[in-house]
């Protein structure tokens, strides 16, 4: 069996797509803000390693002027952003629920491990999505078909070694998927297809797996790479 990675390549997307989706943000309340303060602490205080100089400013109850945390105009968390911060423990104790207008999450070149979590599908406004760069393994969990607002999703540089859910290809807005140098098996599957129109370009290069060629699954255009 032909071994492979995949790369679907997308239109491209620019953060100003993320900025441009006040749309998707509803006001929050005292609640909300709480949870948001009561998540970020509670996955912090989980983490095998502090990074000081990330979590020095982690004090108060209001996340908006903590470092790696952005937030719309009523005060509520749209962005974390802790990419090559040092972390090393889990996804497990983010309460994702607790983020209700979070739009971009990227937690990319850290040491984080183990599964992604389910409940990941809880955050139905993000849009952005970079985990990419990290020893996490297991399944990419079927709940994010429920993500529908996803326009990028970057997992690859992991040790995912399941294969692709049939619910990526609910992902309508996708733009841009990137799983490659993960330990993918299984096929490509078929509902892929099913965001061709949305494809510029689909590469092969170097795959973990493929039993099923691009041509089943309705790809416009198509180039290998060794």
């Amino acid at each position: 069996m032909f071994k492979y990675i995949i790369i679907l390549i997308f239109a491209s997307f620019s953060s100003s797509h993320v900025a441009n989706s006040a749309s998707f943000v509803t006001s929050p309340t005292a609640t909300t803000e709480g949870q948001e303060v009561e998540g970020l602490l509670k996955w912090q205080t989980s983490l095998d390693n502090q990074n000081r100089s990330i979590f020095s400013s982690w004090v108060g109850n209001s996340p908006c002027n903590w470092s790696g945390i952005a937030c719309n105009e009523f005060r509520s968390v749209i962005h974390i952003n802790l990419t090559d911060s040092g972390l090393k423990g889990t996804l497990h104790a983010l309460s994702f629920s607790f983020f209700p207008n979070l739009l971009g999450l990227n937690l990319s070149n850290n040491s984080l491990y183990g599964t992604i979590p389910s409940f990941l599908g809880n955050l139905s406004k993000l849009i952005y999505l970079d985990l990419s760069c990290n020893q996490l393994f297991g399944r990419i969990p079927s709940e994010i078909g429920l993500m529908r607002a996803l326009r990028i999703v970057y997992l690859f540089e992991n040790n995912i070694n399941e294969s692709i859910p049939y619910e990526i290809g609910m992902l309508s807005s996708l733009n841009d998927l990137a799983l490659f140098k993960n330990n993918l098996t299984g096929s490509v599957p078929a509902s892929i297809g099913s965001l061709g129109k949305f494809i510029h370009s689909f590469y092969l290069i170097t795959m973990d797996f493929l039993e099923r060629s691009p041509q089943d699954i309705g790809m416009r255009k198509i180039s290998k790479r060794a």
